[in-house]
């Protein structure tokens, strides 16, 4: 049975399949009398999905923000880079974003990124890639004069030996 009695305050029962949003609980006995709770007592989740991970890689030695954009990604438990775990900054209410904190990982691994969330794990293969590359992740003004001429400050990380900053197609000046 899908239901059993464990005492005469407690039942156990196995949820059956359904839509996601909020349900009222029933409990009826021999008798048959139902009691249906007022409120929803319990909530179904949706499965989540991966829709995109931006930026699609980063450097070899963590740390670079992470944006994993899906659906169903409410209070998300765990975000994995192959098997290494990064770290939940932020998300939003609506559960279509999270932003993650990458973990370290080998120059040239290209591996799945997974979200453990409330409705269950979602796995997208192939969607982060560890590069001992240059990785820009802030840029200190992001709207300056036509004329140029801004001294700028970039922020990211493996940029020891830099020899040039382009902007479009145009190189640095000075």
């Amino acid at each position: 049975s899908s239901v059993t009695v464990v005492s005469a305050t407690r039942v156990t029962a196995v949820t059956p399949p359904h839509a996601a949003g909020g349900v009222t609980v029933s409990v009826v006995t021999a008798g048959p009398q139902t009691f249906t709770s007022t409120a929803e007592l319990f909530t179904y989740y949706g499965t989540p999905t991966i829709t995109s991970v931006l930026p699609a890689s980063g450097s070899v030695s963590g740390g670079t923000a992470v944006e994993i954009v899906g659906t169903n990604l409410h209070k998300v438990s765990s975000v994995k880079f192959g098997s290494a775990s990064g770290t939940v900054v932020s998300s939003n209410a609506a559960g279509t974003l999270i932003v993650v904190t990458s973990p370290a990982g080998v120059a040239g691994d290209i591996v799945a990124v997974s979200v453990t969330a409330l409705g269950g794990t979602v796995s997208k293969p192939s969607a982060y890639t560890f590069s001992d590359q240059p990785t820009i992740t802030a840029v200190s003004r992001q709207i300056i004069s036509a004329n140029g001429g801004t001294k700028l400050t970039i922020t990211g990380s493996n940029f020891l030996g830099a020899t040039r900053v382009t902007f479009g197609t145009r190189s640095a000046i000075g």
